[in-house]
């Protein structure tokens, strides 16, 4: 039988790195490029670059400079009462409420879930609410979709098949069909649309977790 000594030294929370690109102003300057490279012609004397090869590189330049601006959010899951704490304060619609009341409600509670959640770089409530305003809302929803993911669902051993490729004629392993999505912090609350993000306020009693 396995101590309780033994079964505390295993235990730790689940972790997760999000990388995600955050710089998307050279997007729409890039896609222009592109058009101008399908309608570039040849160059115009033989001691001239082909006008192709020059937009290909100003397009690699603007890949590269979007690439750097990618940063990686590690993720770690709260634990015990803290967490208890956290989930019993997310917020549900009341009878009367507006979407509008609600939504921003709703986006203040997921910046203190990713603030508590996200260990590198370390941001307070109020932080994640000032980035939160300035990404993309597909950006903003896999950010908190994970840390609400990583608190949430059941820890189990991840399937890989890769590693089941090359391991199945070599160990006991075998293959388990994937598990259905879990619903996010924001379907379970069930807004009539996405919380919205602007004008987002930690309140007070937020502050308090």
């Amino acid at each position: 039988m396995t101590s309780f000594e033994e079964i505390l030294a295993k235990a730790a929370p689940p972790e997760l790195v999000v990388p995600l690109v955050v710089g998307g102003d050279q997007l729409n300057r890039i896609r222009e490029l592109e058009r101008d490279l399908a309608n570039a012609g040849p160059p115009m004397s033989l001691g001239d670059r082909n006008p192709a090869t020059v937009i290909g590189e100003k397009i690699a330049a603007l890949q590269e400079e979007m690439r750097g601006t990618e940063v990686e959010f590690k993720l770690r899951a709260v634990v015990g009462r803290e967490w208890g704490r956290l989930h019993a304060a997310r917020p549900a619609r009341a009878r009367d409420e507006s979407s509008d009341v609600f939504s921003d409600r709703l986006s203040a509670w997921l910046c203190v879930l990713v603030a508590k959640t996200c260990v590198e770089p370390a941001m307070t409530a109020e932080q994640v609410a000032q980035l939160a305003e300035r990404l993309p809302g597909a950006a903003w929803e896999k950010l908190t979709d994970s840390a609400w993911a990583l608190n949430y669902n059941e820890v189990s051993v991840p399937f890989s098949g890769a590693a089941y490729d090359w391991t199945a004629n070599s160990a006991p392993t075998s293959r388990r069909p994937p598990e259905p999505e879990s619903p996010t912090a924001s379907s379970e609350a069930k807004p009539d649309r996405k919380p919205r993000r602007s004008n987002t306020t930690v309140t007070e009693d937020l502050r308090g977790l």
